[in-house]
């Protein structure tokens, strides 16, 4: 079951991050589409170490 709350995906970014002990993800990909959140939220979640691009950069 897909979930693409923002709480869903900041957990899941988490349990990316500490398994190969790393600090940071290239790209997180949504491989499936949760009918219940709207893509625009899903395009504004970001972990909170993840500095926000200002538009034209």
């Amino acid at each position: 079951m897909t979930d693409s709350r923002p709480e869903a995906i900041h957990a899941s970014i988490e349990g990316t991050l500490r398994r190969p002990r790393t600090d940071h993800v290239d790209l997180y990909y949504q491989h499936r589409i949760d009918p219940k959140v709207e893509p625009e939220t899903v395009a504004e979640v970001r972990h909170p170490s993840t500095p926000r691009l200002e538009q034209g950069t």
